[in-house]
């Protein structure tokens, strides 16, 4: 299952968020949150974010990674326009079952950072064991815009 929060719909239509010039993030969800489409900010997934000592969870933890290299591409063979971003590391993770991502813009405090997609994907759940966990966005993005 993959949401794109009604937030991010409503963000990138007035221009309060935008791909390639804001600071978005990425962490990794536990199967205690239970993603809605009506969810707005990082406090939604409270006590759900996956932290070890390693990488602390919460408003500017180091288990939320940088999405890098943001790029916007208008693609008009598949009518779409392709939101991108650099592929992440998580190096020596041991945190526990990670079973999901979530993409957000962190602003001020948890309370105020607004969710743009939550993203259930290829080997979700991962148990989390001290290795490197990779997240690898496909080639036509991480997200799309297309018409109905």
């Amino acid at each position: 299952m993959s949401i794109f929060y009604n937030i991010a719909k409503a963000g990138f239509g007035d221009a309060t968020e935008d791909w390639d010039t804001k600071t978005y993030k990425v962490t990794l969800v536990s199967n205690n949150y239970t993603a809605a489409a009506s969810h707005n900010y990082c406090s939604a997934f409270s006590g759900a974010e996956l932290s070890s000592t390693s990488f602390t969870g919460g408003f500017n933890g180091t288990m939320r990674l940088t999405i890098g290299s943001r790029t916007v591409t208008q693609n008009n063979t598949d009518n779409q326009g392709e939101c991108d971003g650099a592929d992440g590391v998580w190096s020596g993770l041991s945190a526990g079952t990670a079973y999901a991502l979530v993409i957000f813009r962190e602003s001020g405090t948890d309370a105020v950072s607004p969710l743009i997609a939550y993203l259930s994907a290829t080997g979700l759940p991962l148990v989390t064991n001290g290795g490197d966990v990779r997240v690898s966005w496909a080639n036509s993005g991480i997200f799309a815009f297309t018409s109905a």
